[in-house]
């Protein structure tokens, strides 16, 4: 097997053209990041700029040729990514792979290290997609499910191809509630003290640098502790959130004010992949 840098436009469309494959017939999967990866490609993303991005691939020799793999074809693929402001890591991003890959995904992750030596990183992180914002993690279960909207969905396979590396695991949460009215009824005071000491506006696209602005200081200065995050420019989430308002409503994003000074916010929004498939 070989490792390839997909450095060509005939590469990228290799790349992009695996995933596509991949899942055409899984009606459990819906590409979240398909469209994400065309813009990287183009470098339309704001966010690139600032991050140095290696699409690369493990593609079968006639020597270790699979009964569903031909010589030349992709085993496994990833976007390499290495963000100054991350420095101790180097990211193994967008990862896909054919199943009984183990050796193919073993040499991925040795080029990744290679890379990521060579730009003074010390660590490997994978699932992460270049910034925390855009997604991170692998799904852990629910398998048989179709992958909720802006979410990762991913085989059992992936999971175990890491472990069996000796990867060290980061446990994120995910959190299920029902009947949240009933809920917070139980809470009158203290809702009623809430509504008092603080403001609550949703987005407004009318003023949307502004409100996009909000967001960003927002979040660095919430997650400056956060293990993986690092400082967003304007431009980056003013993007992101033009995407999202193709789908979202203003009421999906809720800003908490002090006075006049922002304190917090919420972001919700359905299921889209319930009803909409992207590929």
């Amino acid at each position: 097997m070989q490792f390839r840098i997909a450095g060509e436009k005939k590469d990228e469309k290799s790349f992009l053209s695996f995933r596509k494959k991949k899942y055409k017939d899984d009606a459990k999967y819906v590409d979240n990041n398909y469209f994400m990866l065309q813009e990287i490609f183009a470098g339309k993303l704001h966010f690139v700029k600032s991050v140095e991005i290696i699409p690369a691939m493990v593609v079968a020799e006639e020597s270790d040729v699979l009964a569903h793999a031909r010589t030349g074809d992709i085993l496994c693929e990833a976007i390499i990514a290495y963000a100054p402001l991350l420095p101790e890591y180097i990211q193994i991003c967008f990862f896909e792979s054919l199943e009984g890959c183990e050796k193919a995904v073993e040499l991925l992750m040795d080029q990744a290290g290679r890379i990521g030596k060579e730009h003074g990183c010390s660590r490997i992180v994978i699932g992460l997609f270049g910034h925390v914002n855009y997604g991170l993690g692998f799904l852990n279960s629910h398998y048989d499910s179709v992958n909720s909207f802006s979410s990762l969905g991913n085989p059992a396979y992936y999971n175990a191809y890491f472990e069996n590396l000796g990867c060290e695991k980061t446990k994120l949460n995910t959190y299920f509630t029902h009947d949240l009215n009933n809920r917070l009824s139980r809470y009158p005071a203290l809702i009623a003290k809430l509504r008092k000491n603080y403001d609550f506006k949703p987005f407004d696209k009318r003023q949307f640098e502004y409100y996009s602005h909000i967001y960003t200081d927002l979040n660095n200065a919430c997650f400056t502790e956060h293990k993986y995050y690092y400082h967003r420019e304007y431009e980056d989430d003013y993007e992101m959130l033009k995407e999202l308002f193709l789908f979202m409503k203003e009421d999906s994003l809720f800003f908490a004010f002090k006075g006049t000074e922002p304190v917090g916010f919420i972001m919700w929004y359905p299921d889209y992949n319930g009803y909409k498939t992207f590929l």
